[in-house]
């Protein structure tokens, strides 16, 4: 029971914070498959993994916010983790949390095939856009799975 609570608590932070980090995004269009597809081929600014990343963003944001966002905000990464949930929202976005922390990851309906192919504890590497770092959750978009 105290496991099925949990569940339900992640599924619900994970589709609440993807939903904020949509409607937040400076594009003009976030999460289309074009956008995904730049980003596949854009060399990445920092490669590390998800818990990594995390603990990285809340350290420098409590030091200073603003150079935080300046170091992170906007900047390709690729991740790697195992995968904590996947979450299909309905809504054209799939997303799933990787790590033992906060890093929650937006594919598009493009990726939905990739994204099909993984499974719960699976180790997996993920390239995406980092939209930021809001009540401790890092939020990737756009992104696609690394082979």
């Amino acid at each position: 029971m105290k496991n099925h609570k949990q569940h339900i608590l992640s599924l619900l932070t994970m589709l609440t914070f993807a939903l904020l980090a949509l409607g937040s995004s400076n594009s003009k269009e976030p999460g289309t498959p074009q956008d995904t597809k730049t980003i596949k081929n854009k060399r990445p600014n920092f490669i590390l993994s998800a818990d990594q990343l995390v603990t990285e963003y809340r350290a420098a944001t409590l030091a200073n916010p603003v150079g935080a966002d300046n170091q992170y905000k906007g900047k390709i990464a690729i991740i790697s983790g195992s995968v904590f949930d996947i979450i299909n929202s309905n809504s054209g976005v799939a997303s799933i949390q990787v790590g033992s922390t906060s890093c929650v990851c937006l594919f598009t309906e493009s990726e939905y095939a990739d994204v099909g192919k993984l499974a719960r504890k699976q180790d997996v590497k993920i390239k995406g856009k980092i939209v930021g770092l809001e009540n401790g959750i890092v939020t990737l978009y756009n992104c696609s799975v690394i082979p």
